[in-house]
């Protein structure tokens, strides 16, 4: 076993507590400081911002977190074993049990994987199939809401934030939402069911900077992504997970 992978096994309980409590201090934020955030993703919100994706009429709660064997067993992929990205684009397969799953301590490849052009690929056509494939209530699986910044603790104070659905086909979607601008955008994106990687940008422009991060990523409380720009420049930014107001 590497020592690469020996110290993601050996750190990884600890990080997901921390990433819990992380968590939970984000949305208790949020919850103070905008108490209308309960109502974000909802119809009227996707109404009022004019948020064209196909889940929006359907009344689901897209703030709710997905567990790995529900989405493993989304779509027809193969998925076995969840893999997971670290922050320099290396994976590691994850012996899943919950809540949080434990580690196999086998890296999935020797090397970390180099974010280069090629990889933004899967969505930098229009990907109007994220709007027309999936279009009855049930065919999204929400994947939850996220606050966006350059680490975690810039996350925590973010006035940015994601929402994301999968559907069966492997197509993603959702909003990528500004709330100190009230500004909205619709997100289009896919998995690689290869690599289990997921990619997802703003569907309404060409020079959107594109995100990637390993599709299991999305069911923890806290993941790294990759952002590649319009300019050839990479960067690593976190989402956090937030929960919704009850």
């Amino acid at each position: 076993m590497s020592q690469r992978a020996q110290d993601f096994n050996r750190q990884r309980g600890d990080r997901l507590t921390k990433d819990r409590q992380l968590s939970d201090r984000a949305s208790d934020r949020l919850r103070e400081q905008r108490p209308d955030s309960g109502d974000w993703f909802n119809r009227d919100f996707f109404e009022g911002h004019d948020i064209d994706v196909d889940y929006a009429g359907t009344g689901a709660n897209w703030w709710r977190p997905a567990a790995w064997g529900a989405l493993a067993s989304w779509g027809n992929w193969g998925w076995s074993t969840p893999y997971y990205y670290d922050d320099s684009g290396y994976a590691y397969s994850v012996e899943y049990s919950e809540p949080y799953g434990t580690t196999s301590g086998v890296p999935v490849q020797t090397q970390p994987i180099q974010t280069q052009p090629v990889q933004a690929q899967p969505v930098q056509a229009p990907a109007q199939t994220a709007q027309t494939t999936a279009t009855a209530e049930g065919d999204w699986l929400p994947l939850g809401v996220f606050a966006v910044g350059r680490d975690a603790n810039a996350a925590a104070q973010t006035s940015r934030y994601i929402q994301l659905a999968i559907n069966r086909s492997g197509e993603i979607a959702g909003v990528l939402y500004n709330s100190s601008t009230d500004q909205a955008h619709d997100l289009t994106g896919k998995v690689d069911t290869s690599s289990q990687k997921a990619y997802w940008s703003m569907a309404d422009r060409t020079d959107s900077p594109i995100a990637s991060t390993g599709i299991y990523n999305l069911t923890e409380d806290q993941t790294p992504i990759s952002v590649h720009f319009s300019d050839g420049s990479d960067q690593t930014w976190t989402l956090l997970r937030l929960k919704q107001e009850q």
